[in-house]
C-alpha cells in the first residue's frame, strides 16, 4: 500500500521543493505526493498598495532594491546558458512535477473549505509544510500522522523568518534547523529533529542557508521515514522563545556592512569598471574563441585568503554561469574542437579535496546543475591529514572529505582527477617519489571511485612547478590530460596536456568574474 505524502507551499518550483520531492520518493518510492500550491492572482490595486507600504516600511532603498531586481529579470540568460551540459540529477529533479507518483493542484487559499475537502477525500498519511503560509487546523490535522514543517533556526529561541538573518545579527555561534509537527501557533509545535550549522566569522545568512537547505531536506526525509514506521518520538518545545519578522532593507545593509565592511569609493569604481568592461566584452563578443576553466579551492566564510570564496559570492558566481555561458565538463574538452558560442565556454574545476567542497560546494553546483572536476590528493583525504599550506598560514589543518562523500557526489554527477597522494611540488621531487605520488593517487582513485580515464592536475600549479620529464611520467602512467594554475585560456581545441586554469578567490565578486572571462588581466584584477 502506497505512502501518501500532503505538501503545502506557495512555491512548487522552487530548487528547496524539487529537491525535498526527489528525496523523499527516492527514499520512499512507494510514495504518492499530493502538492497543493497556494497560487494567488493578485490585482493592480493590491500591488499598489503593497509597493506604498513597502516604501514606507523601507524608504528610497525600496526604489533602489525593485530597480536592482527587475535589471536582474531582463538580463537574465543569454542563449548560450541553454546548452550547458547539465548534471543528470538536475534533469531529474527539474522533472519531478511530471512524476506519475506527484500530483499537484493550484488554488488561491490553502485553507479554503474546497482544499479541506479535497484534501480529506485524498486520505492522507503525513503532511509536509515547504516554504507554506500559516495552515489552519482544519487542514494541517488532517493527515493521519499529521503534519510536519521544516524551520531554518533553533526553537523556541528564534521561530519566525527569515532564515540565519537574526541569528548572524544577534552574533549566535550557530543556526538551528528543525523539524517539527505544526500546531496552531506559528513555529509553536513539538520537535522531532533538530540540527545546527556554525556562524563563521564571515558567514552571510544567504551563505548559511546553502547548507541549511540541504541539511533540512534530509531531516525532512528521515523523519518522513521513521514517522511512518512509528520510531520516531516528539518532544514540546522547552521554554517561551521570541517571535522575529522580516528585517528592513536598511537592517540588512547594517548587517552586510559589519561582515564586509563599508564599501569604500574605490570598491565602487572598480565595480564600475569591471561591470562596464564586462558589458563590453560581451557586446564585442570577446572570448567566443576561447575556453576559459576556474580553479577553486575551498568554499567557506571562516578565511579570507587567496583560495577561499565565500559561500554566498560562490552561489552567486555559479547562478551568473548558469544564466549566461555555456558550462561543459573537463573530461569533454578532450574530445575535440568545441563549437563557437558568444563568448568564452567556461569549465569549472577544484583542486585538494576540502569537505567544504561537500558541503557548501557540491549543494550549489547540483542545484544549478553545474559539472565540476575535483582534483584531490588521495593519501591526505585518505587518511584525514592536514595540507602543509595550511599548517604554514594557520597553524592547524582543515578537515577533508571523505570517500564516502564523494562516492554520493560522483553519484550526483560530479567528476574526480587525481592531485599526487601527498600534495607534493612535483618539480621538487626526485624521479622515485614523483612515480610513487603519480602511480598510488591513479590507482586510490580507481580503486575507490571507479575511475578508468583520470585526469591529473599538479599542485601549486605555477610553470617552475611542473617539468617536460614530469609531463612524460604522467604521460607513460596513463593519465588523460594534465592541469595547470598559471593562468590563462585555452583555445576552442584545448591542449589536453596543459589545461590553462585561472583561479578564483574572495576579491572576485559577479562583476570581477564576469570581467576575467571576457579578457581582464590577473594583475589589475585585485
Amino acid at each position: 500500500m502506497s505512502f501518501r505524502i500532503a505538501v503545502f507551499t506557495t512555491e512548487a518550483s522552487s530548487a528547496l521543493v524539487l529537491e525535498t520531492l526527489s528525496a523523499l520518493l527516492e527514499r520512499l518510492p512507494d510514495s504518492e505526493i499530493l502538492v497543493l500550491e497556494r497560487v494567488r492572482q493578485r490585482t493592480a490595486q493590491a500591488i499598489a498598495k503593497s509597493q506604498i507600504k513597502n516604501l514606507r516600511v523601507h524608504g528610497w532603498r525600496w526604489i533602489d532594491y525593485q530597480g536592482r531586481n527587475a535589471l536582474r529579470d531582463f538580463s537574465r540568460a543569454k542563449p548560450d546558458a541553454g546548452t550547458t551540459t547539465r548534471l543528470p540529477v538536475y534533469g531529474q529533479t527539474q522533472a519531478i512535477l511530471r512524476d506519475s507518483r506527484v500530483t499537484v493542484q493550484r488554488c488561491e487559499d490553502l485553507n479554503s473549505s474546497d482544499m479541506v475537502a479535497t484534501l480529506k477525500a485524498w486520505v492522507p498519511d503525513l503532511g509536509v509544510s515547504l516554504s507554506a503560509p500559516i495552515l489552519k487546523s482544519q487542514l494541517f490535522s488532517v493527515p493521519r500522522l499529521g503534519t510536519i514543517n521544516l524551520h531554518q533556526g533553533k526553537l523556541p529561541e528564534y521561530r519566525g523568518m527569515p532564515p540565519a538573518f537574526w541569528e548572524v545579527t544577534n552574533r549566535a555561534p550557530d543556526v538551528g534547523v528543525t523539524v517539527h509537527m505544526v500546531a496552531a501557533g506559528l513555529d509553536t509545535g513539538d520537535v522531532l529533529l533538530e540540527s545546527a550549522v556554525k556562524v563563521e566569522k564571515f558567514s552571510t545568512p544567504a551563505g548559511i542557508r546553502v547548507r541549511l537547505d540541504a541539511i533540512g531536506t534530509r531531516m525532512l526525509v528521515d523523519v518522513a521515514e521513521a514517522l511512518r514506521s512509528g520510531t520516531l518520538q516528539a518532544r514540546p518545545q522547552a521554554g517561551e522563545g521570541k517571535t522575529y519578522s522580516r528585517p528592513t532593507l536598511g537592517q540588512e545593509r547594517a548587517l552586510e556592512q559589519r561582515i564586509n565592511g563599508v564599501t569604500s569609493t574605490r570598491s565602487h569604481m572598480k565595480r564600475a569598471i569591471f561591470s562596464n568592461y564586462a558589458r563590453l566584452g560581451t557586446l564585442q563578443k570577446r572570448g567566443r574563441d576561447s575556453v576559459v576553466v576556474l580553479l577553486y579551492h575551498r568554499v567557506s566564510d571562516g578565511f579570507r585568503d587567496n583560495v577561499t570564496i565565500g559561500v554566498e559570492r560562490f552561489r552567486d558566481q555559479m547562478a551568473y554561469l548558469s544564466d549566461h555561458h555555456r558550462v561543459v565538463d573537463l573530461k569533454d574538452l578532450l574530445k575535440g574542437a568545441q563549437p563557437q558560442g558568444d563568448g568564452p565556454i567556461v569549465a569549472i574545476t577544484f583542486d585538494d579535496g576540502y569537505l567544504d567542497n561537500y558541503e557548501y560546494a557540491a549543494p550549489v553546483l547540483t542545484r544549478f546543475g553545474l559539472p565540476t572536476t575535483f582534483f584531490v590528493s588521495t593519501t591526505i583525504v585518505d587518511q584525514a591529514l592536514p595540507f602543509q599550506h595550511d599548517l604554514d598560514m594557520y597553524g592547524f589543518g582543515l578537515p577533508t572529505m571523505s570517500w564516502a562523500q564523494m562516492r554520493e557526489m560522483q553519484a550526483a554527477g560530479l567528476s574526480f582527477g587525481a592531485h599526487t597522494a601527498n600534495h607534493v611540488n612535483m618539480a621538487r621531487v626526485d624521479d622515485a617519489t614523483a612515480d610513487r605520488e603519480l602511480r598510488e593517487s591513479k590507482a586510490k582513485l580507481e580503486a575507490e571511485l571507479g575511475l578508468t580515464e583520470t585526469m591529473f592536475a599538479y599542485c601549486f600549479g605555477k610553470r617552475a612547478d611542473f617539468t617536460p620529464a614530469r609531463l612524460e611520467q604522467v604521460k607513460a602512467l596513463g593519465y588523460v590530460a594534465n592541469c595547470s594554475a598559471y593562468g590563462g585560456v585555452n583555445e576552442l581545441t584545448v591542449d589536453r596536456w596543459d589545461i590553462r586554469r585561472q583561479g578564483i578567490d574572495w576579491n572576485f565578486d559577479v562583476p570581477a568574474l564576469r570581467a576575467r572571462l571576457v579578457g581582464w588581466g590577473k594583475d589589475t584584477l585585485v
